[in-house]
């Protein structure tokens, strides 16, 4: 007897949007931090802020990086809310939720010391030191998401190992 076709959908469309998910949270906190690593090792190797003579010397690539951070900002709050809900292991959720939580805060605390200060063409006053805090805040969001995806692996690695015997079984 076949399980109805709208069963076989939603589990196949829920294991796709969990992998998804998994994949762009590894994927948008790698970037992110990245971007703040580098932002702030620049900083620290030309003595000067990348942020401020980006701004000062070309305005519109200034505006555009802006917008760029707030969309990264934007799709990794939404995808690590996604991953969130499809984690099934409850101290990863948990995990998780803690790290979606700090991410809203350098969100909020990029937002209002940085993003909203360049748009009115001003210069912020944040340390280096802070972007390397955001980049940690970041690197610290890919643990979730190693762990469940090695807990993945290890499961369907343990599933081969069982189906085996079956297997020779059948043969016989």
């Amino acid at each position: 007897m076949l399980p109805p076709l709208y069963v076989v959908y939603r589990f196949v469309h829920g294991v796709q949007r969990a992998l998804q998910a998994h994949h762009f949270v590894l994927v948008l906190n790698f970037v992110a931090s990245s971007y703040f690593a580098v932002v702030g090792a620049s900083s620290i190797m030309y003595h000067e802020d990348v942020l401020h003579n980006l701004q000062k010397h070309n305005p519109p690539a200034s505006a555009l990086l802006q917008f760029a951070t707030l969309g990264v900002f934007i799709a990794q709050l939404w995808w690590s809310g996604v991953f969130v809900l499809v984690l099934l292991d409850s101290r990863l959720k948990y995990a998780q939720l803690v790290h979606v939580a700090a991410s809203v805060g350098v969100v909020v605390h990029y937002y209002e010391h940085v993003w909203t200060l360049a748009m009115l063409d001003q210069e912020h006053q944040l340390q280096d030191s802070l972007f390397f805090m955001y980049a940690v805040v970041y690197a610290a969001g890919l643990v979730p998401a190693l762990v469940s995806g090695a807990k993945l692996v290890n499961c369907i690695q343990s599933s081969s190992v069982v189906a085996r015997p079956l297997d020779s079984l059948k043969r016989s």
